[in-house]
């Protein structure tokens, strides 16, 4: 069964989300001309800052080491001119959006101004920060791998912080305060064998799976940004790539063991031209794939310095 109730959200992919019932029901009407609504990407990803407790090979966020660079003012700022002009839904990422130091305040933003907010957090600050979730729409929270034992194949320093553990913590906190969540799994060559394991070991440990405000998200790992492509193209291919074809397989089995859970499929060659990623020093850019099914970065310009040519750098894109 496929459940989507009318205050659902597609993501950047045109996958719908589990229902989010506070930013949607106070939904911002604008000030400015008419004229400029629509402008704004519906969806753009805020990389906050690179930095991250996890060393993720296949990370496609910013360089670790990219530190919080924008004033939190600046960004509340840059939330309101987007919003002013057809902005939807902001989805704070990284790095690890928990690290910057701010959150709260754009949360707060976010909420004032009717945009819907996805948190796209590892989990393993939430349990001290479990405030945020007032103000957070969507939770989405990564695990990879169906038991402790293998998460660090996926996520480097996952056992020194425990983040297998946190991440399902980080679940059961959000169900609990009535946040919908996104559970995100990255299918590898590393892990492609026990992902259909992983929604039985959630739900043994107290994960709820049915209804409209949970889904599952596996993602066909990308080559895209300085970390993974960073990764020769033959380790690549050798120990990371996997197919779309073999994503659509595990979903599949996924379904058929879970009828009631939502499960999506984001194969790469389906996030061309999407994304709006705005990175800390406040670039955009996003994605773009070709028939050789190679990946290439379009970069858009500052938003900061830039805002209006940045924005129309992306249409462009989508365009052509």
């Amino acid at each position: 069964m496929r459940y989507r109730s009318k205050d659902s959200s597609d993501d950047e992919t045109g996958v719908p989300l589990p229902r989010a019932s506070t930013a949607s029901n106070a939904r911002w009407t604008g000030n400015s001309n008419d004229q400029r609504q629509g402008l704004a990407p519906p969806v753009v990803d805020i990389a906050l800052t690179g930095q991250c407790q996890l060393r993720c090979n296949f990370c496609w966020g910013p360089e670790h080491e990219e530190s919080q660079r924008v004033a939190v003012t600046q960004w509340k700022r840059l939330l309101d001119r987007l919003a002013c002009d057809g902005l939807r839904r902001v989805v704070f990422t990284g790095g690890e959006p928990l690290l910057f130091r701010g959150l709260d305040e754009l949360l707060r933003a976010c909420r004032s101004l009717g945009v819907m907010t996805t948190l796209s957090s590892n989990g393993i600050l939430l349990s001290r920060q479990a405030h945020l979730l007032r103000h957070t729409d969507h939770l989405g929270i990564p695990i990879d791998s169906s038991s402790v034992d293998h998460a660090d194949e996926m996520r480097p320093r996952s056992a020194r912080h425990g983040a297998w553990f946190k991440a399902i913590e980080a679940m059961r906190l959000a169900q609990e305060a009535g946040v919908a969540l996104i559970i995100r799994t990255v299918v590898t060559q590393k892990n492609v064998a026990e992902v259909a394991r992983i929604p039985f070991v959630l739900q043994s440990c107290g994960v709820d799976l049915q209804g409209p405000r949970v889904l599952y998200k596996l993602y066909q790992v990308t080559p895209s940004g300085p970390i993974a492509t960073s990764i020769p193209k033959d380790e690549w291919a050798r120990e990371w790539a996997v197919s779309g074809d073999t994503v659509e397989e595990v979903a599949q089995s996924i379904r058929r063991n879970f009828p009631e859970l939502t499960v999506a499929t984001q194969l790469y060659e389906h996030t061309d031209g999407r994304y709006f990623i705005i990175d800390p020093r406040g670039d955009s850019y996003g994605n773009s794939f070709d028939k050789s099914s190679e990946f290439s970065t379009a970069w858009f310009g500052n938003v900061f310095s830039d805002y209006d040519a940045s924005l129309a750098s992306y249409w462009r894109t989508r365009i052509s």
